[in-house]
């Protein structure tokens, strides 16, 4: 029954949240917002590209370090 309750009110207070939303101009904000999401995305893109070439050149390079661990291993165990 409580949960029922917690739902009911959670969407009483969504339900205002978005009224007022609305009547303050909430289109202004939501425009607003979506070109500021959109500038912060553009930046992400761009440092995104740098980290994954630089996370492909680690992963190559660890993994030969891997196998070159691997083989020293096997050498010293024989």
């Amino acid at each position: 029954m409580k949960t029922v309750l917690k739902f009911f009110i959670g969407m009483c207070i969504g339900a205002a949240a978005i009224l007022v939303l609305l009547y303050f101009g909430g289109a202004k904000y939501v425009t607003a917002f979506g070109r500021g999401t959109e500038g912060v995305g553009r930046r992400l893109e761009k440092l995104e590209r740098p980290v994954q070439e630089k996370a492909q050149e680690v992963k190559k390079t660890a993994g030969k370090t891997i196998e070159k661990t691997k083989d020293a291993v096997k050498k010293a165990a024989d």
